[in-house]
Order: C-alpha cells, then sequence, then structure tokens
C-alpha cells in the first residue's frame, strides 16, 4: 500500500493553499488518512471524491458544447 501524497501537492494540483486542504481533511471534507506525524491522501479516492463533486454542478448546468461539459468530468 503506499503511503498516498502530503496536502501541499493536492494543494497544488486544486490551486489552493496547503493549509486550506489541511482544513478540509479536519473537517473530513476531503478523503485522508493519517499516519504517524502527518496526514496523507489517497490519490485515487481523491480523484473519485473530485469527480463526484464536479458531476452534479456540471449535469445541473445547460452546456451546450460536449467538449465544454466533458472538461468538467475529466
Amino acid at each position: 500500500m503506499a503511503a498516498g501524497v502530503n496536502g501541499a501537492e493536492v494543494a497544488k494540483l486544486f490551486g489552493v493553499t496547503p493549509q486550506h486542504i489541511y482544513k478540509m481533511a479536519a473537517s473530513g471534507s476531503i478523503p485522508s488518512f493519517r499516519i504517524p506525524g502527518s496526514v496523507r491522501f489517497d490519490p485515487d479516492e481523491v480523484a473519485a471524491w473530485l469527480k463526484e463533486k464536479q458531476a452534479p454542478a456540471a449535469a445541473s448546468q445547460r452546456i451546450g458544447s460536449p467538449r465544454v461539459a466533458a472538461k468538467f468530468l475529466v
């Protein structure tokens, strides 16, 4: 089992600060797990969480172009 990625790596992908990611993890807003001395993130779980969060938003919008809709589900 991989040790996962750290909050700084997730923050860089999302364009937010690591502190914001760690606050989200502490509140349970983003999937994470603790190992002694740190909080880690499973990339597959974070990707699934992000797709779950994006899919309802994309589906609720009236988007005329399939290419535009597809960018929300990547």
